[in-house]
């Protein structure tokens, strides 16, 4: 499985870069701190405060707080919030609203844990769209005797309006660090379904547990 990893990612991330080179391009990145707690048993609270940089600077500044809830061993239930003040030249910093709601499911077979995730949102930050279902698929791999754990995902953004929105291609890889620190780096492209824009999406972000 690990040898699958091997050649799987790198060949992955060519192809998302070849796929780039034909099509209208931008790039983002992404700059995360994510803080877990866990008050009471079979619940975790996440605090994330986020910066989303463009070729002009920052664009989006976002604050999000989530809970999640264990219902079953290989299922989580989970809400959202998310402010997303989005900076705009000549006018005046926009501020949104998304509220997420979505279960997920994951099941460790040996030391692949492939996730199933399906969630609502009222809006896309990213587009300015209401009322969106992404389903995600996730498979992630623990590297024996190693702290990096390596992952691909794709995912579809439909939107309950105007249907499929576009298409989420991307992979990455989790670095455990000692005590409850973890960093994770991630790189995605946006294939947009109507049109030739691509995004690249290029993520780093620290997580800490409590």
């Amino acid at each position: 499985m690990f040898n699958f990893f091997k050649k799987f990612t790198p060949v992955a991330l060519l192809s998302l870069m070849i796929v780039g080179l034909y099509a209208e391009s931008e790039t983002e990145s992404r700059v995360s701190l994510s803080l877990r707690f866990s008050p009471i048993k079979k619940v975790k609270v996440y605090l994330v405060p986020e910066l989303r940089l463009d070729e002009n600077g920052i664009d989006k500044a976002l604050g999000e707080i989530e809970a999640k809830y264990s219902l079953l061993k290989v299922l989580d239930m989970g809400v959202a919030y998310k402010a997303v003040f989005n900076f705009k030249d000549s006018s005046e910093t926009e501020l949104a609203h998304r509220i997420t709601v979505y279960s997920e499911a994951e099941h460790e077979i040996g030391r692949f844990t492939p996730a199933l995730r399906v969630m609502y949102t009222n809006y896309n930050e990213d587009d300015g769209l209401s009322n969106f279902l992404r389903v995600r698929i996730k498979g992630a791999y623990n590297i024996r005797r190693s702290k990096i754990d390596p992952y691909a995902v794709a995912e579809l953004y439909y939107g309950l309006e105007n249907g499929t929105h576009k298409l989420r291609y991307g992979a990455g890889l989790n670095w455990r660090l000692k005590g409850s620190t973890a960093i994770s780096f991630g790189y995605k492209i946006d294939d947009y379904i109507n049109s030739d824009r691509i995004k690249h999406i290029i993520e780093l972000g620290v997580g800490v547990k409590f």
